[in-house]
């Protein structure tokens, strides 16, 4: 199994936190930056770990994760919006690959599925 590391940035978000988190705990590291929310998407965070950074406000989380992903202790990592999960087919699936051969690869995308004016969509 490969080392996985995660990024999630949100604002306000605890509506779906607390799914997107469950979905990535099998990653070994966690980062969430959160962009000043108000309600309990900290409190959530916290459950799932400890590296929380409070960020001032980015119109996009593309921002974050473009500087963000070099303090990542993993060369490979999951870029997840706190509207977004992982079911548990695609983490098996994720699980299966032999990340130690894809040296010339810069990236892979996966389906996902996520929440838009609370209709589940997936992409």
């Amino acid at each position: 199994m490969i080392n996985l590391s995660a990024i999630v940035v949100g604002i306000n978000e605890s509506k779906y936190l607390e799914k997107c988190f469950e979905s990535i705990s099998f990653c070994d590291e966690i980062f969430y930056f959160d962009l000043g929310s108000t309600d309990n998407s900290i409190s959530i965070a916290k459950k799932y770990t400890k590296n929380i950074i409070n960020h001032p406000l980015v119109p996009i989380a593309e921002f974050i994760q473009e500087k963000e992903y070099k303090r990542l202790k993993n060369n490979w990592f999951i870029l997840i919006d706190p509207d977004e999960f992982i079911d548990e087919n695609l983490i098996s699936k994720i699980n299966l690959i032999n990340f130690n051969l894809l040296d010339d690869v810069g990236g892979i995308t996966v389906p996902w599925n996520f929440y838009f004016k609370g209709k589940l969509l997936k992409g």
